[in-house]
């Protein structure tokens, strides 16, 4: 399952109980802070969460043991949360 979104102000954490949700692109919104719910997405492979002004990801992203690739260019995080370096299937990271 592939979702792709825009004009959102917040991220919708209702996408947190799609428990096969392997892809997901939240790039060009008015997203601040990827929320704790993000650790529900055990199988996500694919996050992308370019220019959103992003200030904040939460440390439960460690339970997203699955993702590969994250991008998140153009966004005003200052650091990555601790948990960030125990994912150990992540290859590509774009900041």
């Amino acid at each position: 399952m592939t979702l792709d979104y825009n004009r959102l102000e917040e991220f919708p954490v209702v996408l947190c109980k799609l428990p096969e949700l392997i892809n997901l692109n939240v790039s060009c919104n008015k997203i601040r802070e990827i929320p704790p719910e993000i650790g529900e997405l055990t199988k996500l492979e694919v996050f992308w969460c370019n220019n959103t002004g992003l200030e904040k990801i939460s440390t439960e992203i460690v339970n997203c043991q699955q993702l590969d690739t994250f991008g998140a260019r153009g966004n005003l995080l200052t650091e990555l949360p601790d948990t960030f370096g125990m994912l150990e299937k992540l290859r590509f990271i774009a900041l």
